[in-house]
């Protein structure tokens, strides 16, 4: 279903490019309102949209529709968490004064018949 709409949405992609390259540049733009004859372009009648402008529209908006429901079923799910979210939990368990909970080793106990250096004192007193 995914690989399905995500064939479907490359092709509305490339539509939506050819068109808006077979589409005809408009006269004046900007610049014709700022250059001589802005107030026709602002006051004046206009004319019906084009096929092309239409075919435009509405490929805009399929592509929209799409990207967001895409991006909906693209989702993941379940209990997937960042790195970050990770870290974060991690870094709130060790303020809270709980240990994390990594597998730690315990640290070697002397045994009774060994040697044990006593400390010595070497501050130079």
């Amino acid at each position: 279903m995914y690989t399905l709409l995500l064939v479907l949405y490359i092709i509305i992609v490339i539509l939506m490019a050819l068109v808006i390259l077979i589409q005809e540049p408009k006269q004046g733009g900007l610049g014709g309102v700022f250059g001589g004859g802005g107030m026709e372009n602002i006051l004046g009648a206009r004319e019906a949209p084009s096929f092309f402008v239409k075919l435009t529209a509405g490929l805009g908006a399929v592509f929209i529709i799409m990207s967001l429901f895409l991006s909906y079923i693209n989702q993941p799910r379940g209990m997937t968490k960042s790195a970050y979210q990770r870290a974060l939990e991690k870094a709130m368990r060790q303020q809270a004064g709980q240990q994390p909970t990594a597998p730690s080793q315990p640290a070697p106990v002397p045994q009774e018949n060994e040697n044990v250096p006593a400390p010595t004192n070497q501050g130079g007193q």
